[in-house]
């Protein structure tokens, strides 16, 4: 009876249900499905050729069955998840309909019966993958081309392969927290950074030398070569193995650092081996190759307070500085950079350098990444970094730099990221981006430009995936050539003085899921988008007259935050039937003319934090509210609301329910009087007080 529901069906789950026999043909009819789990059940035979037909599907899940060749050649546009692990399938290779997915995060198939040097495989996004599961396959080769491109990397597991590669080489980006490279052929150290991860199996390779310190058992480093130090068995006492004058030069960086108090460099202590030391990488000779200090922006006492000390001016052999989200590393920017031949990455994100970019930063020519965000840079951008043309990503966001983009930046052919977003940097938006093939991010909001809609940003089509113009001073009309950006994922030209009709075009945005074109002056009609799953929407504020909420949006399984303040809604809110409300963060439905109650929405959305509805025609009694834990912003003012506030507002961060029919003792809050202001008869601090009665 399951195949009634073809015409409609979004989502189907069945999971671990004890399902067996055949998956059935009449699954290819689900022409609209975005997900389809039937993992942990005992489904055997072939796949229908039938799936062929589901080109909508996002996400796909038959792992854990008895299912075998061959597996259809899949006519997708775009997967986001798929999982065929542990069937009993010989792919031969990774599948090209997912290799060929501009928008796939997460991809597993361990146990597929993959044959291939990983070096070969060529996905046509790697920035992007959160989940990687190769495991127990007949791979060879390298990994460290495909993990030191994944910035957002959060696992990797490829156990039981033939890989065979320098584990030192390897870069744990930031959010890493899974690596399972166990039983293979890696050999080299245990660099220092596996210490940041949650999860870590290196067991059964040829590695070899003294472990870092981490949290980890013993069973994440058995079976290899020569390793030594806890878990494991003690390291035979040996004279410090690290060059002395990398010692020096790293002992210099500590004893200019004011404040550590969350101790980032207590394992930097004279006579040891430095390349044994929190955020140190050797390489050949023992020679210091990065060094790799990061803050953790939850913990408040995480951070590291001096200067730069030039004394690191002796490490020779460094490629990679990275000190990022430290918060008080201060002063200039570090002229000794300079003297460092090897160098290629600069990341020095979230601290408190000031003063100008030096002129001569175009003499560092063998970058390949230079960050340098969130900081308190002042002045020009030099024109001498357009010398860098080696750069991949360029960031310079977050800081206070001022006047034009030099127009030289335009050499810079290589960049995949280019991010110069809250500055004060005026004048127009160079015409220049037709040279930025390799182009996926960019990011100019929030400045002080003028002017149209650079023309050569359509040149960006094929592989962007962000594009945020922002608070930017652009005007005139949206361009229509953005309906030809198949690929683009995140979308925000708010806060600026765009006018006219949203180009039709914008319905080819099938992959777009953060849309932001909100403080325009935009208006109707709305171009009706055929987006298979918005995550996030904002369209307040300009001068639309939408009459609904779009129904692209209302039938989105995925979206959490929806914003369509003033954008001329009527509607009765118990009318308003979303696909779902369970995820719902934000909702932002003030200053339109909606009626009923809020209460069958409210109190079906768990993890809400913020709901605005004020100045509408909502009925409803707020004793009647759930509060839930994470709720933290509600703003019903100038609505019709009646009863007595409930106690359970006190947890709140802001409220506003004034100039409602509200009435009774106020429970005890932190709120000033404006949020009670103009209703019927409230009383209680910070009102005045309730009359006393006999």
């Amino acid at each position: 009876s399951i195949s009634f529901l073809a015409p409609k069906l979004v989502n189907l789950e069945l999971a671990q249900t004890g399902l067996n026999g055949q998956i059935p043909q009449f699954l290819e009819n689900f022409k609209t499905l975005d997900t389809l789990d039937l993992s942990q059940n005992s489904f055997s035979g072939v796949m229908p050729r039938s799936f062929a037909n589901l080109t909508d599907i996002f996400n796909l899940d038959l792992s854990r069955n008895y299912l075998i060749d061959p597996f259809p050649n899949m006519s997708v546009k775009g997967i986001e998840s798929l999982d065929l692990s542990y069937n009993k399938f010989h792919l031969g290779e990774i599948l090209k309909w997912a290799t060929s997915s501009p928008i796939i995060y997460s991809l597993k198939l361990a146990r597929c019966g993959i044959k291939l040097r990983l070096e070969d495989w060529k996905p046509s996004e790697t920035y992007i993958y959160d989940f990687i599961d190769l495991s127990q396959n007949e791979i060879s080769g390298s990994a460290i081309g495909l993990l030191n491109k994944t910035d957002y990397l959060v696992g990797f597991w490829a156990s039981s392969n033939k890989l065979k590669f320098n584990l030192e080489s390897l870069r744990i980006v930031e959010r890493l927290k899974y690596l399972d490279l166990s039983r293979n052929e890696v050999f080299g150290k245990v660099p220092n950074g596996v210490s940041k991860l949650e999860k870590l199996n290196v067991s059964y390779n040829h590695l070899c030398g003294k472990l870092p310190v981490t949290n980890f058992s013993a069973s994440a480093f058995l079976g290899n070569d020569c390793l030594c130090g806890f878990p494991l068995a003690a390291c035979k006492i040996t004279s410090a193995t690290c060059h002395v004058d990398d010692e020096t030069g790293l002992l210099g960086f500590k004893s200019s650092i004011t404040a550590d108090p969350s101790g980032i460099l207590s394992s930097w202590k004279s006579g040891s081996d430095c390349c044994t030391w929190s955020g140190i990488n050797c390489l050949a000779s023992n020679r210091v190759t990065s060094l790799s200090l990061m803050g953790q922006l939850n913990k408040p006492n995480s951070f590291l307070s001096g200067p730069i000390s030039p004394s690191l001016s002796k490490l020779k052999f460094l490629d990679g500085l990275y000190l990022q989200n430290l918060r008080n590393i201060s002063g200039p920017f570090p002229d000794f950079l300079f003297g460092l031949p090897e160098l290629k990455f600069i990341y020095i994100e979230n601290n408190k350098l000031s003063g100008r970019i030096p002129g001569s930063i175009g003499n560092l020519t063998g970058l390949s990444a230079l960050s340098l965000s969130d900081n308190q840079f002042s002045g020009p951008i030099p024109s001498s970094i357009s010398q860098l043309t080696g750069l991949t990503q360029l960031k310079l966001g977050g800081n206070r730099l001022t006047g034009p983009i030099p127009n030289g930046i335009q050499k810079l052919k290589n960049l995949t990221l280019f991010s110069l977003d809250r500055n004060q940097l005026s004048g127009s938006i160079p015409d220049f981006f037709g040279s930025f093939s390799e182009l996926r991010i960019l990011r100019l909001s929030h400045n002080k430009f003028t002017g149209k809609f650079p023309a050569s940003i359509s040149a960006l089509a094929p592989k962007l995936l962000y594009l945020e113009l922002a608070q930017t001073g652009l005007n005139g009309q949206i361009p229509q050539f953005l309906g030809n950006f198949k690929t683009l994922d995140t979308l925000n030209l708010s806060r600026n003085n765009f006018s006219g009709v949203v180009p039709r075009s914008f319905a080819n945005l099938t992959k777009i899921f953060n849309l932001d074109l909100s403080r325009n002056y935009l208006i109707d009609p709305f171009p009706n988008m055929s987006v298979k799953g918005i995550e996030s929407l904002d369209l307040s504020y300009n001068k639309f007259h939408l009459g609904e909420i779009p129904k692209w949006a209302t039938s989105s399984p995925i979206i959490y935050s929806l914003k369509l303040a003033r954008c001329g809604i009527k509607l009765r809110l118990e009318d308003w039937k979303p696909s779902q409300t369970y995820f719902y963060d934000f909702i932002d439905l003030s200053e339109n003319e909606i009626s009923g109650s809020a209460i069958e929405l409210l109190n079906k959305t768990d993890y809400l934090v913020g709901f605005w509805a004020s100045r509408n025609k909502l009925k409803f009694n707020l004793e009647s509210l759930r509060i839930v834990e994470r709720l933290k912003y509600l703003d019903l003012s100038r609505n019709e609301v009646f009863g007595k506030v409930p106690n359970g507002v006190s947890k709140l961060e802001k409220l506003n329910v004034s100039y409602n029919h509200l009435c009774g003792k106020l429970p005890v809050t932190n709120f000033s009087a404006s949020a009670f202001l103009g209703n019927d008869c409230l009383c209680g601090s910070p009102l005045a007080a309730c009359k006393s009665v006999a």
